[in-house]
């Protein structure tokens, strides 16, 4: 028999420890109560394997571990889940019922959430108590005004000019001495500033990708690839042509930031700890001016939108000559 251990901890809970916060729902407590449930119980005796989710909302459930570990027990190479608690598993009050009263029982697996004292074997109806039933639903409201805390937290942050996204901006890295700040990255830098320098000069993207792929300028997944970073990965595309696009140029050139201005809020995620969301307009955003060294200075940044604009209104009044001569 192998049994699973599932083990979550959302990104809320990334501060556990500080000022004597609890640490109960740490990544490290949980396997310590779950092999400490299984040595109690002589019934639970087979090959161990751990499912790790680190910093996944119980809200969203497409996490990578969760993920997998449903695909295995479809294979039927996992016979038996482990949880701490219910919210461990999931937040969502009817989402987090179906699995536990449907999908694993379809599955065959044997469920069992320690601290709620529940097990699939032992509940004759193979649903959830009472009780149980209400701290799910307890766990969804509890999600819903996490998810209103965090976003009036961040909203302070941000018009205070403090990022709080995971990740810097290509041509930057996170500052490890100011937190929510970037500092500049100079060889991704000399990229950013390069295509800056090319779109003043008067190229369209396509003349500045056909630039860079021959000087071989890395693109921003090449470049965090090479420093063993995999933010930026493209896995459906080999590794030979990953090359600079019109797309990826375009990108590049309209991101403000290079300005040192600070953007947040361009996307809202739905809930809490989601890792995508709805694109917002740009009134809605939070811009702050000069949070961050400069790549660019603003007249060049606003001189490289305008040669864009020209080419391309260019272009598209001499396709349209074409047409009309046919």
């Amino acid at each position: 028999m192998t049994i699973a251990l599932y083990l979550r901890l959302s990104e809320a809970d990334g501060d556990l420890g500080v000022d004597h916060k609890d640490e109960s729902n740490s990544i490290e407590n949980q396997r310590l109560l779950l092999y400490s449930y299984i040595q109690n119980r002589d019934d639970l005796a087979g090959e161990i394997k751990e499912y790790v989710d680190d910093g996944y909302s119980g809200t969203n459930f497409n996490r990578p571990a969760f993920m997998r570990m449903n695909e295995d027990a479809k294979k039927g190479l996992i016979q038996t889940i482990l949880v701490k608690d219910l919210s461990r598993l999931g937040r969502d009050y009817i989402i987090t019922g179906d699995y536990v009263e449907q999908i694993f029982p379809i599955l065959g697996i044997h469920f069992i959430a320690v601290n709620n004292r529940y097990d699939s074997k032992k509940n004759g109806s193979g649903s959830m108590s009472f009780d149980m039933a209400v701290s799910n639903l307890i766990n969804t409201f509890y999600s819903r005004d996490l998810s209103k805390k965090l976003r009036s937290s961040n909203a302070v942050r941000w018009k205070k000019g403090i990022s709080t996204s995971g990740q810097a901006t290509f041509g930057y890295r996170k500052d490890p001495e100011n937190k929510g700040k970037f500092v500049i990255n100079p060889e991704a830098a000399d990229i950013v500033q390069k295509i800056f320098g090319l779109a003043c000069q008067g190229m369209n993207t396509r003349e500045i990708c056909d630039a860079l792929n021959e000087e071989g300028m890395p693109t921003p997944h090449t470049y965090h690839k090479s420093k063993g970073k995999y933010s930026h990965a493209e896995p459906v595309t080999p590794e030979a042509e990953r090359l600079w696009t019109t797309k990826k140029v375009g990108s590049i050139i309209k991101k403000y930031e290079y300005t040192g201005a600070m953007i947040m809020g361009r996307k809202r995620s739905q809930i809490v700890g989601a890792k995508t969301g709805k694109l917002q307009e740009a009134d809605k955003w939070t811009v702050v001016e000069d949070m961050n060294p400069a790549l660019v200075s603003k007249e060049d940044f606003a001189r490289a939108q305008l040669a864009i604009q020209k080419r391309t209104a260019s272009r598209n009044t001499k396709e349209k000559e074409v047409c009309s001569a046919r």
